[in-house]
């Protein structure tokens, strides 16, 4: 899974750099349900939040869709259940 920080005015279609893992990086929001990690690491927005000038997005594993995970809004944020099956984790181990 992947969670990042943007700016508010962060909208889909944009692009912003930003660092991952202590290493430059850009990402896209591509769509409503699609945050792309540049160059093409597409990852479904399970959930965004406004917190203060700063929009958080929340995303699933690189190739697994929405149907693999289950989000429960609770009061000051929520839980993210991942349902991956063996071939999922097989993939994203690079087996």
């Amino acid at each position: 899974m992947f969670m990042i920080d943007t700016p508010k005015t962060f909208k889909v279609g944009d692009t912003i750099g930003c660092r991952i893992n202590g290493e430059p990086a850009r990402i896209t929001w591509r769509d409503d349900d699609t945050l792309v990690i540049e160059p093409g690491d597409a990852r479904c927005i399970l959930r965004t939040r406004s917190e203060g000038n700063k929009r958080v997005f929340i995303c699933g594993h690189e190739g697994t869709g929405k149907d693999r995970y289950t989000v429960e809004k609770q009061s000051g944020g929520a839980v993210v259940s991942a349902h991956l099956t063996g071939e999922d984790i097989a993939r994203l181990q690079g087996i």
